[in-house]
């Protein structure tokens, strides 16, 4: 069941993030870093991305937030698409915002890290 299945259900948004919310914290340029409340989806199949550096993962994952800034959750009035999302201490870059039904934004946001080598003498450290 998605976020908008609930709404449609008759569960408020703020009984969404009570039972599903995790904080995270919003940065964007020219802004001060802002702490609220977001329920994340799933994370979607990771993707190599091949560079000099070795083998990147690129995982993306949805994110809902809510869309008032006086909420006790927190929100955002606008989503900079050059910001990112915090959580769990991995930095998730915007790529996409829509504004969806019930006071909510739905954004995609990437994560990219080093894949790490296993082999003997191959470890990253």
């Amino acid at each position: 069941m998605t976020v908008i299945d609930e709404l449609a259900g008759g569960l408020s948004w703020p009984t969404i993030l009570e039972l599903h919310g995790v904080p995270a914290v919003y940065d964007a340029p020219d802004q001060a870093p802002y702490t609220l409340t977001v329920v994340a989806e799933t994370e979607r199949d990771p993707e190599p991305e091949y560079g000099p550096d070795g083998v990147r993962m690129i995982r993306k994952r949805g994110f809902y937030l809510g869309n008032d800034p006086t909420a006790d959750s927190g929100g955002l009035a606008s989503v900079n698409k050059r910001g990112s999302l915090t959580l769990d201490a991995e930095t998730w870059a915007i790529e996409t915002a829509a504004k969806r039904p019930g006071g909510l934004w739905y954004v995609i946001a990437h994560y990219s890290g080093l894949m790490e080598r296993t082999r003997e003498g191959q470890r990253r450290e």
